[in-house]
């Protein structure tokens, strides 16, 4: 993936800095495997049911990012934003499927809360 995190609207990480026709080092993880402490929990929730090519804001609740302790930055109990677009779905260990037609992205809203995900449906657009 690759993806903005923001906090109040200000950028703290990204993974689009750099150089290049990419413009920076994609994030790769494992879906699923949040509780290793690789990737937010959030993140790992928010990228569920996404197609390659898809674009997607994601609101973190503190619980599902930093928690009560924060880190750097980011004071404890803090609701963060993510915006990420899926880039490649790794099938096996031996390659990855890769975006052949980026013409029909779809932009989603989604607002992740420790009941239930939700994408509602007027918040759901091709771009």
């Amino acid at each position: 993936v690759h993806y903005v995190a923001k906090w109040k609207g200000i950028t703290f990480m990204t993974s689009r800095q750099g150089l290049g026709v990419t413009g920076g080092t994609p994030y790769g993880f494992d879906v699923g495997n949040s509780e290793r402490g690789n990737v937010l929990k959030g993140l790992d929730l928010g990228v569920e049911g996404m197609k390659v090519g898809g674009q997607r804001l994601v609101i973190v609740p503190p619980e599902l990012a930093y928690g009560k302790k924060g880190v750097q930055e980011i004071p404890p109990n803090a609701t963060i934003e993510l915006d990420v677009e899926l880039l490649s779905i790794k099938q096996s260990p031996f390659g990855y499927v890769q975006l052949l037609d980026n013409m029909h992205m779809i932009f989603f809203f989604l607002v992740i809360t420790n009941e239930k995900q939700s994408v509602p449906q007027e918040s759901c657009e091709d771009r």
